[in-house]
């Protein structure tokens, strides 16, 4: 047998049979890493948040506030969704009463946040609808420094502006008397003339000749 192995390296010779072994190994150790199978990354490792720029923004800009009031079953403050039309809120609120009066009204109009929409009775002069809080309408402003508000203007009580303190300023006119009256504007809309006060609770023809000449509207 040794003989013969030393018969094969003359004949085939020393230096090719070492070429030729090395290359086999060679080629043995790149099929391996070919079909070996890979480790798992790092990075598969790691853990994640689901947190993204879009599920970090502000729910506030998800929705959009309004301020419903009037002919509706449920006056009140609703948020609704972005792109939301003026008849969503009045879905929201529960919808219109059976006074109300939907022909002056746009119930396509869409609506933004911090919007006060109004929904008048039949027959009433309607309110127009606030984006943003309006001197002398969603609130009193001061009128300088004679102290007198768009409210009053001249010694004329407006009684659609006026608050409980001014009205009291009317002749005959108590606290129980000036609620009675922002409760009846509240329920049904601004006064479309001062002669509406007759159908405020409280308030008769003598009582109205009073202070007939104080009011407006």
């Amino acid at each position: 047998m040794r003989k013969r192995l030393a018969e094969l390296v003359v004949w085939f010779g020393l230096r090719r049979l070492v070429t030729g072994a090395a290359a086999a190994c060679f080629l043995a150790v790149g099929g391996w890493w070919v079909v070996r199978v890979p480790p798992v990354p790092v990075e598969s490792n790691i853990a994640f948040t689901a947190t993204s720029v879009v599920g970090a923004a502000s729910t506030s800009a998800l929705v959009i506030v309004v301020h419903v009031a009037g002919e509706v079953n449920a006056p009140g403050v609703y948020s609704l969704a972005p792109g939301s039309r003026m008849v969503d809120a009045l879905d929201a609120a529960g919808g219109p009463t059976n006074r109300a009066d939907l022909e002056v009204i746009n119930l396509a109009t869409p609506i933004t946040d911090a919007t006060q929409i109004y929904v008048p009775a039949r027959n009433k002069t309607a309110r127009p609808t606030f984006r943003r809080p309006q001197p002398g309408v969603n609130g009193g402003v001061n009128g300088g420094a004679t102290g007198q508000t768009d409210n009053q203007q001249g010694g004329v009580i407006n009684i659609n502006r006026a608050s409980a303190t001014e009205l009291e300023q009317l002749p005959g006119v108590g606290p129980a008397t000036a609620q009675a009256i922002i409760d009846y504007r509240t329920s049904n809309g601004p006064f479309a003339a001062p002669e509406d006060l007759l159908e405020v609770k409280g308030i008769g023809p003598a009582k109205f000749a009073s202070m007939r000449n104080k009011v407006g509207v």
